[in-house]
């Protein structure tokens, strides 16, 4: 979902905006939601439960970037899982979920999908004619993951296939599918460049870009926004503001001139 490891992003790495979303995610995700229906579309990330990142992934779907209601996923099809495979992996996790297509830009997630002992989905794909898509970490450039085949059983390669982005995955899901979905893959044509371009940027509400959104800089308020503190200590940094004093050897005139007056020595 994210750019992670993109060269280009340009936004904050400690107060993700919505630009740290991969390019044409939410578009793509939109798209199979509409294809396959909300019921059967399933987030499925590793983080630690209850840990910092899992904290800051909700933070960035559900307040930054409003995912479920810009997409269509429900929110309770979003699942945390702690590691890669066993128990507690993501292929056992696809199995009490029922998946038979899965997109990831790990080939051990895949691996663990297909033949994870605690858990797999490889009756399911083959039943289904689903798809293992490989994805390119951040989507961002033109090529497909390098993945070393002798490393991918001949019955897992049947499915697996290698995408750069996004646009990739639409494509992939379009040639692929069959059965009921079948019939509205025509929906899923990714969005032009420029649509993609023109969606507005949000950020994290208590963000540095949100708040100076929010508040004028101090030179655009008006004077009964601005508290004025005197400094105590003001009148010495101008001799406009000293106190007049008589035997003071700088003085002023009526005119307003400074002069200085020189006392006799006794």
């Amino acid at each position: 979902l994210t750019r992670e490891g993109d060269p280009a992003y340009r936004g904050s790495l400690d107060e993700w905006d919505s630009t740290w979303e991969a390019t044409g995610a939410f578009d793509a995700i939109t798209k199979i939601v509409q294809v396959f229906g909300p019921e059967n579309v399933f987030i499925v990330s590793k983080v630690r439960p209850g840990g910092n990142m899992h904290r800051r992934m909700e933070q960035w779907l559900h307040e930054t970037v409003d995912f479920c209601k810009e997409t269509g996923v429900r929110k309770e099809n979003i699942n945390f899982v702690r590691c890669v495979d066993g128990p507690e992996g993501k292929g056992a996790a696809s199995a009490l979920l029922g998946l038979s297509y899965f997109v990831d830009d790990r080939i051990d997630v895949l691996r663990s999908l297909w033949e994870d002992s605690a858990g797999n989905v490889k009756n399911l794909i083959e039943r289904h004619q689903g798809l293992l898509i490989h994805f390119a970490k951040g989507g961002y450039g033109s090529t497909p993951p390098h993945v070393d085949y002798g490393s991918i059983g001949p019955s897992m390669r049947r499915f697996y296939h290698g995408v750069p982005n996004w646009a990739g995955v639409l494509a992939q899901l379009n040639a692929g599918l069959s059965g009921p979905p079948a019939a509205k893959k025509h929906l899923l044509v990714p969005a032009s460049a420029e649509e993609l371009r023109n969606k507005p940027v949000r950020y994290p509400a208590n963000s540095s870009v949100a708040r100076a959104q929010r508040e004028l800089p101090p030179w655009a308020r008006g004077q009964t926004q601005m508290r004025v503190v005197q400094s105590p200590t003001a009148w010495r940094a101008t001799s406009a503001q000293a106190p007049a004093r008589d035997n003071a050897a700088l003085q002023w005139t009526d005119g307003g001139r400074p002069k200085l007056a020189l006392k006799p020595r006794t």
